[in-house]
């Protein structure tokens, strides 16, 4: 288990990858972010943890770190992400859906600070 909330500049540090698909007993704070039923599921071949942006259902743009990524069980097609905010906050996205990033940029750890209250985001 990793310690949440975490700080944006210990990003890399963050120990919590999964290098195979997670488990119901993986879930919880610090773990997994999801577990998939079925024996279908396949880990992805991510290098983790990888900084990731997205833009959440009600228009904010986010950021947190992708720690954890999967082959949908029922659509080899889509990969499914499990990605931690430096708040502690879980989010489970597709990978069409956010832009991961090889290094965090200066957006991400702009948005990284605010969402766990560092500093408010700048408009």
């Amino acid at each position: 288990m990793c310690e949440l909330p975490y700080e944006p500049s210990d990003w890399a540090e963050f120990s919590c990858v999964m290098d195979r698909p997670a488990q119901a007993i993986d879930v919880g704070p610090g773990g997994a972010v999801f577990a998939q039923s079925g024996a279908a599921a396949l880990a992805q071949n991510l290098t983790l943890p990888r900084p990731i942006i997205w833009t959440a259902v009600d228009g904010e743009r986010r950021a947190g770190l992708v720690v954890q990524a999967e082959l949908h069980a029922n659509d080899s097609n889509t990969v499914i992400l499990g990605v931690v905010e430096p708040s502690g906050q879980n989010n489970v996205l597709l990978l069409e859906e956010a832009s991961l990033l090889d290094e965090p940029s200066d957006e991400w750890f702009r948005l990284a600070r605010a969402s766990a209250n560092f500093e408010e985001a700048a408009q």
